[in-house]
């Protein structure tokens, strides 16, 4: 993961939006949610050209016990918000 604006090498990105959002309302309007950007170890994704959709696996350095906040069921929806450093007005997320 790059820090600056600049490409170092192959594969740098910035992380601009990590959250893990639970199905469990706050105030009964707004979906619990946990930034996790401090705590990621590693980031891995893959993109099939004959799926619909990517796969991947996150691993935390978990000291808060995330479990026990949200708990973890399946339900939860994963918000990620990466670019390629230096790199700006290209967009391709719907809104």
């Amino acid at each position: 993961m790059a820090n600056d604006n600049r490409i170092i090498r192959p594969g740098d990105y910035s992380l601009t939006k990590a959250e893990i959002l639970s199905y469990r309302l706050v105030d009964g309007e707004k979906p619990f949610t946990i930034d996790i950007r401090g705590i990621i170890a590693t980031i891995s994704l893959t993109e099939n050209i004959e799926n619909p959709f990517m796969e991947g696996v996150i691993q935390l350095y978990d000291a808060n016990d995330i479990r026990t906040l949200l708990p973890i069921t399946g339900l939860e929806r994963l918000h990620l918000r990466f670019n390629t450093p230096g790199v700006s007005g290209v967009n391709a997320v719907a809104p």
